[in-house]
């Protein structure tokens, strides 16, 4: 539209030609078709066919006029009412103190328009003095060389800081309500502190700069990503940097892309006189010895003598350097390139070496880096000690050098790092890492004098911060400014935006010293925090951790993630390989400060069953020595609520477990207050159990002591012990061994009767008046309910009965208990009792896979038990063996579960499984 006169106002001609250039737009676009063109603008789908005509994408033309779906335009207007602003107060008020012409006071409500120019805005703001009716013109902030605003500048200068391009820029503006910019006003700006930058960069290396013989890093970076045969990017910076200063002494970038060039080519015609962006023509892989060279020879001709440059092994840039520049020029290797190639190669040997485990490359690696670290400068005691570190693993210290071998002075002492603490004794692996490490005393001298280009790879993700490889800078000087700002926060930390301010004549201000100085004191702290012992031994230990955690997960997950993964998964065994095998569920922690038990609510309870609390035989036929040697050796097979012990030559053997028997009474007591229920079971009442509670269930009716008792379904009886909790608050379970039987009776009924999360609801927790008495009353000869009552208040009462029960029990603990210390102690949170009893389901319906294991001896009744409630069965055995052999099976079975493994950390338990899983 060309500038604007009269101190930003438009005439009337600039006014009427603005409208007849947005009403040509609209015909333009929207007046063919119109109907046609508004449906589709209200359709759900962008590829509906009834759109013959393709509306424009004018999201990026900033200052166009825009409509919504509703027809309202939402162009820009000069309401000054109408979104945020970024001002500098100070410069406001001063303005505002009087009128240019009469001298009166102005005030922010007569403002009759605003022109803004990218953050900066003019104010017009009408005098109220009648008769001068003066409009002046207020700036919000101020402004240099010829009305440049400086927050525009300053604005330009965040961008390259943080790595933003115009549309990020206008996408934090637009949310914040704040008008947008214009890409041509970014670019000047960009260009304008740009060129401040890469003075503060040259200065920056100036002052790093030395005469005397230098020893250099160097190394590259691409702007974009890639390896091997992608290396294809069109730019690509590399930095040389003083191994002893750890500055910047030089950089270089190179592109070969030019954004004019381009333009003009695309539009065949010939570009304008231009400063051209584009500096190379080869491929992105000659970009680094290119870059390298011209560095050297520009560093000579200034003063530097540079002897030695320290770098990768991955390009031919001394080759080059020594073709083209100096002959004499010592290359030193880097340390970190010429160790990582070890570690693949031992990773590789591993598919051939079953004792090669991470844990013993690890091993391997942590000799080799110290072997490195003491023969720094000796290429010959470097030499010796890699002939001894293919044979120290394998306990012959023949070779090895009491300045790092500690099994010279003693033999006797373990491998701490090492399986078993033992030697290894794979003979053919020993041939292997021979032959490995031969080919690194061939060049000890290298491995003598590594060197670092870390400090290089710091200045790269600098760069990659500043000039986002997502984002492509290299078709215009932006790269160039980008990287030049890298330099200078390497060489002078974050206050370089303070010294581009100062070049640039702006005033830094507070905020902008205040957060350069602080983050330059983070980054000198973390620096000096991170050399210390303890945070590389804490690195060290979270490193171990992370790579334990993700081995373990990626055994547990299957596969997930890889190259090919839905073809090679499209067979017969895709179903097998994406399996998860359960992650195990931690026991809830007990909180130290437990609720105070003296103010909750006393429930105290009871229920007998059709089945006693230990196993009980309800079907046999073999002699009853027979029945006692299956119970104790022979691996059980469970079928739901009942374990079948198998033998060769007898009879099955059918036993049912106590803690899932049916209830056939549930009595509760609360002060004066009872509850009781006679429950109807769905199964027979074992002789056992008949013989102790009086209880038998006949054609569908229950009888004490062969009479009948009126009785109610399992729901309706739990129903009426729920509504019995409802009526109080805080409640706080007491019964008497009832952590080993009757809540998980309690808790198996009231989940297969879907009224678990009512229960759960009502309680806070348990307390276990068998442990508590236990505590209390220490030394008794037997703390059976009735004995209690017997010996300490002198009661006699009708036992198994539940209500008798509760009420015997309600006397002696009101009687003999006055220290609630103790039954803090005993108590068991409500969530605790519910963990116990999910992994006793757990393990119930595991423990019949692990029957081969059990007749093989390969484990203990023990750890089977173990192994099935941390909700592992034998099919989760077998996958985690698949997946990654016997480090699978010792991933899973040592995987954290709160303080303690899953199952064991055990190595003879876990070599035991593997070999098991080996021969399935």
């Amino acid at each position: 539209m060309g500038k604007l006169r009269n101190n930003g106002v438009r005439t009337l001609k600039q006014v009427r030609k603005l409208v007849s250039i947005r009403e040509g737009q609209r015909k333009r676009y929207f007046e063919e078709d119109q109907d046609l063109a508004l449906k589709s603008l209200h359709t759900d789908h962008s590829y509906d066919v009834t759109s013959k005509k393709i509306v424009p994408d004018i999201s990026n033309i900033v200052h166009e006029e825009v409509l919504d779906n509703d027809g309202n335009n939402l162009t820009p207007t000069d309401d000054w009412r109408i979104g945020r602003r970024v001002v500098e107060l100070g410069v406001i008020a001063d303005h505002l103190q009087q009128c240019k012409h009469c001298g009166l006071p102005l005030s922010l409500h007569n403002i009759i328009d605003i022109k803004t120019y990218g953050l900066g805005s003019v104010l017009k703001v009408l005098c109220t003095n009648k008769s001068c009716g003066n409009i002046n013109a207020i700036p919000t902030g101020k402004q240099h060389d010829h009305k440049i605003w400086d927050v525009n500048t300053k604005l330009a200068l965040a961008a390259i800081d943080l790595g933003l391009g115009e549309h990020q820029i206008n996408g934090l503006l637009s949310i914040l309500n704040i008008p947008t910019v214009s890409h041509c006003m970014i670019d000047s700006r960009i260009r304008e502190v740009g060129d401040v930058i890469e003075s503060v960069a040259d200065q920056s290396m100036e002052e790093s700069d030395g005469n005397d013989n230098v020893t250099v890093s160097v190394d590259a970076a691409w702007q974009r990503r890639g390896s091997g045969r992608s290396y294809d990017s069109l730019t690509g910076h590399c930095s040389m940097i003083g191994s002893k200063t750890g500055k910047v002494i030089n950089y270089k970038w190179r592109s070969k892309a030019c954004r004019i060039c381009q333009r003009a080519e695309t539009s065949g015609n010939i570009p304008r006189v231009h400063k051209c962006n584009k500096n190379f023509t080869g491929s992105a892989k000659a970009m680094e010895p290119d870059m390298v060279v011209d560095m050297v020879k520009e560093s000579r001709s200034k003063g530097a003598n540079i002897t030695a440059i320290i770098g990768d092994e991955d390009t031919t840039t001394i080759a080059r350097l020594r073709a083209k520049v100096d002959p004499t020029i010592v290359k030193l290797s880097d340390s970190n390139h010429m160790k990582k190639p070890i570690r693949n190669r031992l990773y590789e040997l591993k598919n051939k070496h079953s004792t090669l485990s991470p844990k013993v490359i690890s091993y391997i690696m942590k000799c080799f880096n110290y072997l490195i670290a003491q023969g720094k400068g000796q290429p010959k005691k470097i030499e010796e000690n890699l002939h001894a570190l293919s044979k120290h693993p394998f306990g012959d210290h023949s070779s090895c050098s009491t300045d790092w071998c500690r099994f010279i002075a003693d033999p006797s002492i373990k491998y701490k790092s090492l399986p078993y603490g033992k030697p290894l004794q794979d003979k053919a692996l020993q041939e292997s890492l021979t032959t490995l490490f031969q080919k690194y005393i061939l060049n000890s001298e290298k491995l003598a004098n590594l060197g670092s280009t870390q400090s290089n790879e710091s200045f790269n993700k600098s760069v990659a911060a500043k000039a986002p490889k997502n984002r492509f800078y290299g078709g215009s000087r932006s790269l160039a400014y980008r990287v030049a700002a890298a330099v200078a926060q390497k060489n002078t930390g974050h206050r370089y935006t303070v010294d581009v301010n100062v070049s640039s004549g702006l005033s830094p201000g507070l905020y902008t010293r205040k957060l350069a100085t602080l983050r330059d004191i983070q980054a000198r702290k973390r620096k000096a925090v991170a050399i210390t012992t303890e945070a590389k031994l804490r690195r060290i230990a979270l490193k171990a951790s992370r790579n334990q955690s993700s081995s373990t997960f990626e055994v547990r997950e299957g596969v997930c993630y890889q190259s090919n993964t839905m073809i090679d998964t499209a067979t017969e065994d895709s179903d097998e390989k994406i399996l998860e095998i359960p992650a195990p569920k931690n026991k809830p922690v007990e909180n130290d400060s437990k609720p105070d038990i003296s103010t909750m609510t006393h429930i105290y309870f009871d229920i007998e069953a059709t089945g006693l609390g230990k196993k009980e035989l309800i079907e046999t036929k073999p002699s009853l020595k027979k029945r006692q040697y299956l119970i104790l050796h022979l691996g059980p097979f469970c079928i739901e609520n009942f374990t079948i012990f198998y033998s060769k030559n007898t009879p099955p053997l059918v036993v049912q477990h106590g803690r899932t028997s049916h209830i056939t009474q549930i009595s509760a007591r609360r002060g004066l207050e009872t509850f009781s229920k006679y429950i109807l079971p769905a199964r027979e009442i074992t002789p056992k159990a008949a013989e102790v509670t009086g209880l038998t269930f006949q054609n569908g009716s229950l009888y004490l002591l062969d009479k009948i008792v009126p009785a109610v379904g399992v729901k309706e009886g739990l129903t009426g012990f729920i509504s019995f909790l409802e009526k109080s608050t805080n409640n706080v379970i007491f019964g008497h061994n009832i952590y080993n039987y009757d809540c998980p009776v309690l808790y198996n009924a009231l989940d297969n009767c879907s009224l678990l999360d009512d229960f759960q609801s009502k309680i806070v927790g348990f307390v276990d008046t068998l442990k508590l008495f236990k505590l209390s009353f220490p030394n008794l000869g037997s703390y059976s309910q009735c004995k209690l009552c017997d010996t300490l208040i002198n009661l006699s009462y009708d036992a198994h009965n539940a209500e008798d029960d509760v009420n015997a029990l309600f006397r002696l603990v009101n009687e003999k208990i006055d220290n609630f210390t103790d039954v803090q102690k005993v108590f068991q949170s409500e969530l605790s009792v519910f963990y116990n009893y999910v992994s006793l389901k757990q393990m119930n319906k595991n423990v019949s896979s692990l029957k081969q294991m059990l007749d093989d001896k390969v484990v203990t009744k023990r750890t089977a038990n173990c192994i099935a409630r941390s909700g592992l069965n034998l099919s989760h055995l077998r996958l985690a063996y698949s997946r990654n052999g016997r480090t699978g099976i010792k991933d899973i079975f040592s995987e954290p579960c709160g303080s303690k493994a899953r199952v064991t950390k055990s190595a003879k338990i876990i070599d035991s499984v593997s070999d098991f899983l080996k021969e399935l």
